[in-house]
């Protein structure tokens, strides 16, 4: 599971945190997952539109590993933590976004395990049509 806020990789300012994962079944990859969300405070100015630059919008998240080994990474937590003035909503915000990561992540898989379903028919053979393009 990925985290970053850097407007160049993933949306348009700092405030916005983007999370991404793998799905795999099994060994096999067969999806991904990303959530988008706005954070209340990434510190910085408190009007991010009055910024000349963006440091002045809060701290920048390069793309870090939020899970090791499929737990949160606490460090990671703890810079968030300390330098923003909200941080019970910011972490929470975080961690609404990583349930819904696993959330869908294990939705999809059941669907996934169905491999009768349309939907899983349909994506399988767009992906490998998609694949064969390439």
């Amino acid at each position: 599971m990925l985290l970053t806020n850097d407007p160049w990789i993933g949306t348009g300012h700092l405030p916005d945190s983007t999370i991404a994962a793998l799905i795999f079944l099994g060994r096999r990859l067969v999806g991904f997952v990303v959530t988008v969300a706005h954070l209340s405070d990434v510190g910085g100015r408190q009007w991010s539109a009055d910024a000349n630059e963006m440091f002045e919008e809060g701290v920048r998240i390069p793309v870090l590993k939020l899970r090791r080994r499929g737990k949160v990474d606490a460090v990671v937590l703890k810079i968030l933590e300390a330098n923003v003035r909200v941080p019970d909503q910011v972490l929470g915000d975080i961690n609404a976004q990583v349930v819904a990561i696993e959330l869908v992540s294990r939705r999809l898989l059941e669907l996934w395990r169905n491999t009768t379903s349309p939907i899983c028919v349909g994506c399988e053979s767009r992906s490998s049509a998609c694949r064969r393009t390439r």
